[in-house]
């Protein structure tokens, strides 16, 4: 039987019968993640970042930010996630970082990372960049991208 390569996935869920009379019960449940490993086959881990949308209102103050990433690849991995906020000439503003003990991608599934980024003073009005990069738990960078915005 082929089952293909990288990893497989699942959720057990366990939960009680319902107790009590009447309309109204009680119920205990827990679900339970599986992840599965397919011997001697190829794990491949890439992922891309699908997008980067900075929350309005725009803010001289703060910038709150949600990365969305892709895991393109076959088997699940963590990531990791570093991003700038630079002006115009490239000066990194402020920084951001998520460890990579944040969350778990499983194949073909979105991940959202949301963080803010808050320079150490006011920005002025202007053009400014957020770049992002997320990584491997190992520092092998999966993907990289940036997005401009204006403060007015």
């Amino acid at each position: 039987m082929d089952v293909g390569s990288g990893g497989r996935y699942a959720i057990v869920n366990i939960h009680s019968k319902p107790q009590g009379s009447g309309t109204v019960g009680v119920s205990l449940a827990i679900n339970i993640p599986v992840r599965l490993t397919i011997n001697g086959t190829e794990q491949i881990k890439t992922g891309k970042i699908t997008g980067i949308k900075l929350k309005e209102p725009l803010s001289s103050k703060q910038q709150n930010v949600t990365v969305s990433f892709e895991n393109t690849g076959n088997y699940h991995y963590f990531v990791g996630l570093n991003a700038s906020l630079n002006d115009k000439v490239g000066t990194v503003l402020a920084r951001a970082s998520i460890p990579q003990s944040f969350s778990v991608v499983i194949p073909r599934s979105t991940r959202d990372i949301e963080f803010s980024l808050r320079p150490g003073s006011g920005l002025e009005a202007g053009d400014y960049t957020v770049n992002a990069t997320v990584s491997l738990e190992d520092g092998t960078v999966l993907d990289r991208k940036e997005v401009g915005f204006t403060i007015k």
